[in-house]
C-alpha cells in the first residue's frame, strides 16, 4: 500500500511503479513536484515515515533477506545502510501471519496480524522499550478478508470485512467494550478504513468503485446508514500520518490525488486546516458544534444514570443491613433498656409526688 504523509501544510506520497521504482512526490500550495526516485527497483515491500523536523525516511526490501534504508538529503534520497539477516526476532511461531499492519503511537510500536487456526484470530504485538506483549483482540469463525485499526486515548477501534455464506459483512469492533456491530452487507471485500475526527467515529469503504461513509456520534454504539461520499474521483487507499496536533486519529485513509490532495470525507468537514486550502461554511461548523454539545450532554446523562443506579444498589444494601440489625437478638436486648428506664423514672416520680402537695413551712 502507498504512503501519504502530511507535514507543515505539505503532503508527501511514497509509491512505486515499473517506471520510477520506489519514488516520492510533494504536494504543496504551489502544486505537484516531479517524482523523486528513492530506489530504481520496483519493490512491493517498502515503508516510509517523517520525523519532527520534516525529513523523510524510507526503507525497502529488495529481497526477503535485505532491508535498505534511505534518507532525503540535498534534494534526493541517499542510501544509508543495508541490513542482511540482522533484524531482531520479537515473535517466533509455527503459524503463518496474514494481513500484517503496523504503526507507532507515542513511544509504542503496534503490529497487527491475523493467525488462522480453528478460527481467525486478530492479534496485536505491542512493543514498548524492551517489553513485548501479545494481545489477542478478537476471533472469528468466518474468514476475515481485510481490516483497519485506529487508536484514540490508547483504546483500539477496528473495522473489518468477514465472509458469511458467500456474502460479505462490514463489522465494527471496540476492544475496550468488546462491542461488535454489523454495519452493512457488501457484494465484495470492500477495503474499509476507520478514523476519529472531531470526536466522531467515521468508516469509509469502497464498493463497485464507489466510496461510502458511515458516521457514529456515540463512540461506535450505533452508526448511520451508508451514504455515497461527495468525493469520488481518482480515489486510492493510503497509510496516513500527520504532524498536526489535531483531533484526527487514523492509520489509513482514502484520498484523491491530482494537482492537489483531497482526503475523502475529511475535506468536506476540515475544521482544523489539514488541507491548506480548505474552507468550511459557518453553518456546517455550527451543526457539528451542536452535535458535539449533544454528544457530551448524552454522555453526561449516561454517566449520571449509571451513578444513580449504583447509589440505589448501595441504598438497598444498607437498608437490608439495617433491617437485620432491628430484627436480631441484639436489637431486642437493646430495646429493653429504654423501657425499664422509663418505668423506674415513673415510680420515682409517684413517690415524690405527695411531698410536692405539703404546705410550706412558715
Amino acid at each position: 500500500m502507498s504512503f501519504l504523509l502530511n507535514y507543515n501544510n505539505t503532503f508527501f506520497t511514497i509509491d512505486n511503479n515499473s517506471k520510477y521504482g520506489v519514488f516520492c512526490q510533494l504536494y504543496s500550495q504551489t502544486g505537484l513536484s516531479r517524482p523523486i526516485q528513492i530506489q530504481s527497483l520496483n519493490c512491493t515491500d517498502y515503508s516510509a515515515a517523517i520525523n519532527r523536523s520534516g525529513s523523510l525516511h524510507a526503507i525497502s526490501m529488495p529481497s526477503r533477506h535485505q532491508i535498505t534504508y534511505f534518507c532525503y538529503e540535498n534534494g534526493h534520497y541517499i542510501k544509508k545502510s543495508l541490513v542482511e539477516n540482522a533484524t531482531e526476532t520479537y515473535l517466533d511461531t509455527n503459524y503463518t501471519f496474514q494481513n500484517i499492519k503496523s504503526f507507532s503511537h507515542e513511544d509504542t510500536i503496534y503490529l497487527f496480524y491475523i493467525v488462522q487456526t480453528d478460527s481467525y484470530i486478530l492479534n496485536c504485538l505491542k512493543i514498548k522499550d524492551s517489553k513485548v506483549e501479545i494481545i489477542p483482540l478478537f476471533s472469528s469463525k468466518v474468514p476475515i478478508y481485510d481490516y483497519c485499526v485506529c487508536l484514540k486515548d490508547h483504546q483500539i477501534y477496528i473495522t473489518y470485512i468477514a465472509e458469511l455464506h458467500g456474502k460479505y459483512q462490514l463489522i465494527f469492533y471496540s476492544v475496550k467494550d468488546k462491542l461488535s456491530n454489523v454495519l452493512c452487507n457488501t457484494l465484495s471485500p470492500s477495503d474499509p478504513v476507520i478514523f476519529w475526527y472531531y470526536d466522531y467515529l467515521w468508516v469509509n469503504y469502497l464498493e463497485d468503485n464507489k466510496l461510502y461513509a458511515l458516521l457514529s456520534i456515540n463512540g461506535g454504539r450505533s452508526f448511520s446508514s451508508p451514504v455515497l461520499c461527495s468525493l469520488q474521483n481518482a480515489i486510492g487507499k493510503y497509510i496516513f500520518t500527520t504532524d498536526k496536533n489535531c483531533s484526527l486519529k487514523c492509520t489509513e485513509l482514502y484520498a484523491s490525488l491530482g494537482t492537489s490532495i483531497r482526503l475523502a470525507t475529511l475535506y468536506a468537514i476540515d475544521f482544523e486546516n489539514i488541507h491548506p486550502d480548505s474552507k468550511i461554511s459557518l453553518e456546517l461548523e455550527l451543526l457539528f458544534e451542536g452535535l458535539l454539545i449533544s454528544q457530551k450532554s448524552s454522555d453526561s446523562l449516561t454517566s449520571l444514570s449509571q451513578e444513580n443506579e449504583t447509589l440505589k444498589a448501595e441504598l438497598k444494601t444498607l437498608k437490608l443491613q439495617y433491617d437485620r440489625l432491628l430484627s436480631g437478638p441484639a436489637a431486642s436486648h437493646t430495646d429493653d433498656k429504654p423501657a425499664s428506664s422509663i418505668k423506674s423514672a415513673a415510680s420515682a416520680f409517684m413517690e415524690e409526688l405527695p411531698n410536692w402537695d405539703a404546705p410550706p413551712r412558715l
